[in-house]
Order: structure tokens, then C-alpha cells, then sequence
């Protein structure tokens, strides 16, 4: 048997962190899955260490994170979307924009519903600003993938962003879900006024109007 610390010994745990690393997403997870049903005691520990990688999101890394997929865009990207199709379709180049934008995107505000339906707002929130951080920058920026196509691509991302966190901050019938909606608004709205100026306007009519404070109505039967 190897001796602990020994070559043969190492190579083996190299080889199999190897096999652990090449596992996708979906396998990674029932493998989880296994092991918790298997020792629920790690469950805990295991909860506890998720907790802690997804709270780790802040704002100006999921910035940086999204305004590194959009700047290795090329206007080529656009190109393979735009024109004449097959089935008789014709896309024009500030729609196929649009569409590239929108598909690089996705990724992110998929993380934030999920977050949002975990009831992880804050989460949700800074992700929500992140994009919104990155979309800002990279219009401000000289994206070769935007040159002579719709100039507004970015601001309508920008919109769609905004409308999946709302949408994450109501319950499942369409109402809010705490009295704490008016702060979150208000938040969001100072968030954008200091570090979106330009886009202060329609992203304000995006978030629509602030939820009123519910007052107590009881102190005023007093």
C-alpha cells in the first residue's frame, strides 16, 4: 500500500480530482445529491459552504464578469444573425444586435430570478446592478460589435434588466411580497441616479412607480 505523501500516492488523488473537475454541471449536482443522502450529516457543513460562495456575488464583480462577455463580442456575431435565412426570414442588423446582446445576457439574469426565487434579494440585487454596471460601461466603451447597429441595443438590455428584477421582488400572484418594496425601489433608484446618470430617465419608467409604505392604521385609531 502507498505510503501517505508518497509519489504513487499523490498521483492518485491528482488523478482523481481529474475525474471531478470533468464532471459538467448536471452530473456535479447528482453527485452532491448522492452523497447527502448518503452522510446527511454533511448536509450542514455543505449548506453552510453554498451559503458562502453565493453570497460572495457583489456588484462590481458581476460588472466585470458581464463586460467581459459583451467586449469579446465582434461585430462578426452580429453578421451571422443579420441578412436573409432560409426560411424566407429577413433579420435586420440593429434586430440580430439585439439578439446578441440578449443571448450573452441570459446567463446572468438567470442567476438573478434564481436568486430572487430563493428569496436571496440582496443577491439578486447586486447581480441586477452588476449587469447594469457593465451594460452602462461597455456603451460607453468602443464595442466593434455595435458600430453602425443600433445604438439603444445596450439600453434596451438595460430595461430587460431591470423587468427581471422587478419581477423577482413580486410573488407569485403578481404582488409584492414584504412591506420593504418602496426601500428596495428607492434604493434601486439611487443606484441608478449616481452611477447610471444617462440612462436616469427611462430606467426610472422602468422600474415604474415605488410601492406605498403601508401605514398602521391602528396607531391612527389611537
Amino acid at each position: 500500500m502507498p505510503r501517505r505523501g508518497s509519489p504513487k500516492t499523490a498521483k492518485a488523488t491528482r488523478d482523481r480530482r481529474a475525474v471531478l473537475d470533468s464532471l459538467d454541471g448536471a452530473e456535479a449536482k447528482r453527485l452532491l445529491g448522492t452523497l447527502i443522502d448518503a452522510h446527511p450529516d454533511l448536509l450542514v457543513e455543505v449548506a453552510a459552504l453554498t451559503d458562502e460562495q453565493l453570497g460572495a456575488v457583489t456588484a462590481e464583480s458581476m460588472a466585470e464578469e458581464v463586460a467581459f462577455a459583451l467586449e469579446g463580442l465582434s461585430v462578426e456575431d452580429v453578421w451571422e444573425r443579420a441578412g436573409a435565412h432560409a426560411d424566407g426570414s429577413y433579420v435586420e442588423p440593429t434586430e440580430a444586435a439585439g439578439e446578441v446582446v440578449e443571448k450573452t445576457v441570459a446567463p446572468f439574469l438567470a442567476d438573478l430570478a434564481r436568486r430572487a426565487a430563493l428569496g436571496r434579494a440582496a443577491e439578486a440585487t447586486a447581480i441586477c446592478q452588476g449587469v447594469l454596471l457593465a451594460l452602462y460601461r461597455v456603451s460607453d466603451g468602443d464595442g466593434e460589435f455595435l458600430e453602425g447597429h443600433a445604438p439603444d441595443t445596450l439600453e434596451g438590455a438595460a430595461v430587460g434588466t431591470v423587468e427581471v428584477w422587478r419581477m423577482g421582488r413580486m410573488g407569485r400572484r403578481g404582488r409584492a411580497r414584504s412591506g420593504g418594496q418602496a426601500r428596495e425601489v428607492a434604493a434601486m433608484r439611487s443606484f441608478v441616479s449616481n452611477a447610471l446618470p444617462k440612462w436616469r430617465s427611462f430606467l426610472s419608467r422602468a422600474l415604474g412607480r415605488a410601492p406605498a409604505a403601508r401605514s398602521d392604521t391602528r396607531s391612527k385609531r389611537r
